[in-house]
């Protein structure tokens, strides 16, 4: 489990806080019409009278969280998306103290996680997409041991992946530093993608001023979706060390689609 602040780990530096960021702010639109937001979709319904969800799109991300001992947690929805604080509430039953920030500006993750940059300056961040199902689950206690004991600015979670036209894909060394960053791109020969991150003050500070920047000189209504795989990429052009965590016999599966959430159904899904 995570030690707290200010503590010591393995003799090494002091470990900063930690704050978990769930960016759910998406329009779902490639889910179609739904009843409710994507990340409570339930995927397993207990066998009661009630018919109560026992797993909802949103939960693998949480107890990953908690498994890692971090219980700060922001999620950052639109307005509109009021079921999700109604669903999780205050976050006690996974263990986390769960508060809600309202995105403000709409042109993709990046902007939607910096609303969360005052509460978030001088401390470590874990993120994870909410839509996302992994196993092993606890992936973000050895993410941020590799943050805390490395010269790295950012830490990636890193998983085998053949659908690069989907993915964010790496390229890396025995080291695993981090040297490239292909975005959803079909003819893309890298084996690996990202699917989760850990990163330090440093790096927030630097994608607030970036998109700070973008947003002055830039119509972002003109441009293409701006992606956190699109942060990281400048970042790296500007010297931030950027270094992964792989867990090579790991899945990671991405429920953000129909015909994705309709294949990963069943017994597949139920052993993740």
């Amino acid at each position: 489990m995570m030690q707290p602040p200010g503590s010591t780990h393995n003799n090494e530096r002091p470990r900063r806080e930690v704050v978990a960021l769930v960016p759910a702010a998406g329009l779902a639109s490639r889910l179609g019409k739904m009843p409710c937001s994507k990340e409570i979709m339930p995927l397993a319904i207990s066998g009661g009278q009630g018919g109560e969800p026992v797993r909802v799109m949103a939960d693998c991300l949480l107890h990953a969280f908690a498994s890692a001992g971090i219980a700060e947690t922001y999620f950052i929805v639109r307005d509109g998306k009021w079921d999700i604080p109604r669903f999780f509430g205050d976050g006690k039953r996974y263990g986390l103290n769960i508060a809600y920030l309202l995105m403000n500006l709409p042109w993709g993750t990046p902007f939607t996680l910096d609303q969360a940059w005052p509460f978030i300056r001088g401390k470590n961040v874990a993120m994870g997409f909410p839509d996302m199902q992994f196993q092993p689950r606890d992936i973000f206690t050895p993410m941020l041991e590799r943050l805390d004991n490395s010269d790295a600015d950012v830490v990636l979670g890193l998983m085998p992946q053949s659908r690069a036209d989907k993915w964010d894909m790496v390229a890396f060394n025995e080291q695993l530093t981090i040297s490239r960053i292909e975005i959803k791109q079909a003819d893309c020969k890298l084996k690996h993608c990202w699917f989760a991150a850990v990163w330090s003050p440093r790096f927030s500070d630097f994608m607030h001023h970036y998109l700070a920047t973008l947003a002055a000189e830039q119509d972002l209504a003109k441009r293409d979706e701006i992606y956190v795989g699109t942060v990281l990429q400048v970042a790296m052009r500007e010297g931030f060390q950027i270094a992964g965590e792989l867990f090579e016999a790991g899945e990671v599966i991405d429920l953000g689609t129909t015909d994705e959430l309709q294949c990963w159904t069943g017994d597949r899904l139920n052993n993740i």
